[in-house]
């Protein structure tokens, strides 16, 4: 059907949320795998997902909470941000999940960083180092 409009009965919506969820390197977390939870003043978006989530909302001050379904911690990377979508304009946020799965992710206007890469980079570093020491007694002994 050529030239069918989204919303037959209604205008598009112009004002809202647009909340995007950014996944680390694969490298570096899993987290880009796991399903993201969304809520906006205590309810839950039934499809939030990774890159842009739009949702029409009229003017007002908005609570969004963002975390990752985990196994353990349950909720991981949580994050919160308060927000005031003004007439006409949508309100732009960026969600980008911690590397370490115990750090808080960060939410608010882009670009936001990555938390948790110290834990990450110490882990790493305390493996190579054992590695090496391992490799050094082994030569010498």
């Amino acid at each position: 059907m050529t030239g069918a409009q989204p919303y037959p009965n209604h205008p598009p919506p112009d004002e809202g949320l647009v909340i995007t969820l950014q996944s680390p390197p694969m490298l570096l977390s899993w987290a880009g795998a796991l399903k993201p939870v969304i809520t906006i003043n205590g309810w839950q978006l039934p499809t939030g997902m990774q890159g842009r989530n739009v949702v029409p909302a009229p003017p007002g001050p908005y609570r969004i909470h963002v975390h990752l379904s985990y196994v353990m911690p349950p909720k991981m990377g949580p994050a919160d941000y308060e927000v005031v979508v003004s007439p006409g304009q949508w309100a732009e946020v960026e969600y980008k999940p911690p590397l370490w799965s115990f750090s808080k992710g960060s939410l608010g206007p882009a670009p936001q960083k990555y938390n948790g890469v110290w834990p990450v980079v110490a882990f790493i570093g305390g493996c190579l180092a054992i590695l090496a020491l391992m490799l050094i007694v082994s030569v010498v002994a």
